[in-house]
């Protein structure tokens, strides 16, 4: 099937992703690295996710634990360099959503496939988008004067985040449907995945290339 063939196309593309960041580390700070760590986060996911699968048949409970990570990794993005919230009162709702994860995380480690549901994913993604959408009221608002790479990765984690958001509604319906359908999501997902993963490497490469923070 094309799953399994595209399948490997993600794990391969951030890689390479990660051998790049590491060729061009001395020229990256701030932003740039930041990224370089959700590359290689994502990275061991995927492999983990793969033997989990190879012995276990279900590596659903990496959905839950890669949300977590991706919620801390980008609202820290947000936080410290796209200047999105400077009240210390955001990071409220932000550690409440963060013990929401680990909660589920803890009550999903041995649920059946059949039962499995996972509110967590879909805030963590609606938390993300919520904050593009906040740089997107601040800019508007504000007119600052912003680096390119900083508006090109708020646009690529709002469309990312938002179809994410959608993916995610319905994931017991997709995971337990009995119809080919599941796999043209899923087939879809891991090409829009993979589109944003070469989206974020093209920010790194930018930032060694040209040597500019």
């Amino acid at each position: 099937m094309i799953f399994n063939d595209i399948e490997y196309i993600p794990p391969v593309i951030l890689f390479l992703g990660i051998i790049l960041g590491l060729v061009y580390y001395s020229r990256l700070k701030n932003m740039p690295r930041i990224l370089l760590l959700y590359l290689f986060v994502a990275f061991i996911i995927h492999m983990i996710g793969r033997i989990l699968a190879f012995y276990f048949n279900n590596n659903l409970i990496l959905i839950p634990i890669f949300g977590l990570l991706e919620l801390i990794i980008l609202s820290s993005l947000y936080f410290k360099h796209l200047i999105v919230i400077k009240n210390k009162f955001w990071l409220i709702p932000i550690g409440f959503l963060i013990l929401f994860n680990l909660i589920e995380i803890f009550m999903l480690v041995n649920v059946d496939p059949k039962d499995f549901f996972c509110i967590s994913r879909v805030l963590d993604s609606l938390a993300i988008v919520v904050m593009s959408i906040v740089f997107y009221i601040k800019l508007i608002a504000n007119d600052p004067k912003i680096k390119p790479s900083f508006l090109f990765l708020n646009s690529i984690v709002f469309a990312f985040q938002s179809l994410n958001l959608v993916l995610y509604l319905p994931i017991n319906f997709l995971i337990n449907v009995e119809s080919d359908i599941k796999f043209h999501f899923w087939t879809t997902s891991l090409i829009l995945t993979s589109i944003f993963y070469i989206a974020i490497i093209r920010i790194i490469w930018i930032h060694g290339k040209n040597h500019k923070h």
